[in-house]
């Protein structure tokens, strides 16, 4: 992962705790507000992904949350998901360590990169293919969908939230 794509995300997506003490329809609106905020940031990472991609024809494992404890010291947390542990068991273990407003994964499958955001309220994913041009492997039109991939942590379609 590039050091100036991890600094990007980590400037362009500190939020702070979103829901405060704010009525629940307030509480709402807030959420949403910074899903939104958080989506277009996505889709600047894809941007980034894209020339990383470029040289490297590859990409490695990485998790963010935005966590609500008091005790973890950070805007943003990141972990580079290890070699053979599931990417849904890393993602559970940091939002229950960091108590996650939302979580963003970016991960490399065998024909596309994802990139997955997740929050209480909503989700967002956006898959970039593989393609085979030539002996090159080029990333493809990117396909993004809202709240139906997800990764099961934060948001589960039908939850009605406090």
């Amino acid at each position: 992962m590039s050091v100036a794509l991890l600094e990007g995300l980590v400037k362009a997506l500190y939020l702070g705790p979103c829901c405060g003490d704010l009525m629940p329809t307030e509480r709402t609106a807030s959420r949403e507000k910074a899903f939104d905020v958080l989506a277009l940031v996505v889709h600047q990472a894809e941007k980034d992904v894209r020339k990383y991609w470029d040289a490297n024809e590859t990409y490695p494992t990485l998790l963010l949350a935005w966590p609500t404890a008091h005790d973890v010291p950070y805007e943003v947390v990141n972990m580079a998901v290890p070699e053979g542990m599931k990417s849904l068991d890393a993602a559970k273990a940091l939002t229950s360590r960091t108590r996650a407003y939302a979580l963003f994964l970016l991960e490399q499958h065998k024909n596309c990169i994802k990139l997955i955001l997740e929050t209480q309220t909503s989700a967002l994913s956006v898959t970039l293919p593989i393609e085979q041009h030539g002996d090159t492997r080029a990333l493809g039109t990117a396909q993004t969908k809202k709240d139906s991939e997800n990764l099961g942590v934060l948001f589960r379609p039908g939850r009605l939230l406090n």
